[in-house]
């Protein structure tokens, strides 16, 4: 592992901002700086680790945010930090999760505790108990600070108050900062930074949404050692010859 997504999320705000100040730059950053490319593959790798949670494992990781999401020499970006994962259902008895009063501890490091920012808001206001949904409201915050080298939508500042306040007064006004984002971009963070979790996509409605179409990272994706491996010798055949005439931009 070289770096956890925020480093990298750091040196792309530098890059960003004309100043040059945008945000911390961790040593040896100047080869983190992510393109396009790179971002869709990362989601989508984040999106098949989600899937894997919520549908066969059961989980919900419950702290998604850009400490937890490690980078490796590849590129290939992986889930760590689950601390604060939860089974959807007792694993002894099978009734559902409960759920748990959301306090933070300034005795503990912030590392060990649920980060406020990416907080999903019916976790917080409704006391819900952990859901899928959960996590993809955290996935759309990871979005929004890639995108818009703004951070998440809110800094809580570890304050339950402020989070509470944030999520019920200010959710509607956050899609402002989307405009000058491309239509795909715009069309699944709302999609996924949204009040309500019935309103939101899963992890594999994410996977088939339209962000992922382009040409690029769909080669990126087909070319996935298992996603390869599974298609037909014809198919292969055919995608490989395909690439021929592709020609990059110049």
């Amino acid at each position: 592992m070289t770096a956890s997504l925020r480093h990298a999320i750091a040196a792309s705000d530098v890059a960003h901002d004309p100043s040059g100040r945008a945000a911390y730059r961790a040593p040896s950053t100047q080869d983190l700086e992510l393109d396009e490319v790179e971002v869709q593959k990362g989601l989508s790798q984040l999106g098949k680790g989600l899937q894997f949670l919520h549908e066969s494992a059961k989980l919900v990781h419950g702290n998604l945010t850009p400490d937890a999401v490690l980078i490796n020499a590849k590129g290939d970006w992986k889930l760590s930090g689950f601390g604060q994962s939860r089974y959807l259902f007792d694993p002894q008895g099978g009734a559902p999760a409960r759920w748990e009063f959301l306090a933070f501890d300034p005795d503990s490091p912030p590392s060990c505790q649920r980060d406020y920012d990416y907080v999903a808001p019916e976790y917080a206001l409704d006391e819900s108990p952990p859901a899928p949904s959960n996590d993809m409201y955290s996935l759309g915050c990871l979005l929004h600070a890639i995108h818009t080298h703004t951070g998440p939508p809110f800094s809580n500042r570890h304050s339950l108050p402020k989070l509470r306040t944030n999520l019920e007064e200010g959710l509607a006004l956050v899609s402002s900062q989307w405009r000058r984002l491309p239509a795909d971009v715009q069309e699944v963070l709302g999609s996924l930074v949204t009040r309500y979790p019935n309103r939101r996509l899963t992890a594999r409605q994410f996977l088939e949404s339209r962000y992922f179409e382009g040409l690029l990272v769909g080669t990126l994706r087909f070319l996935e050692r298992d996603s390869f491996a599974a298609k037909s010798s014809e198919a292969q055949a055919s995608f490989l010859k395909g690439l021929v005439s592709v020609r990059s931009p110049l």
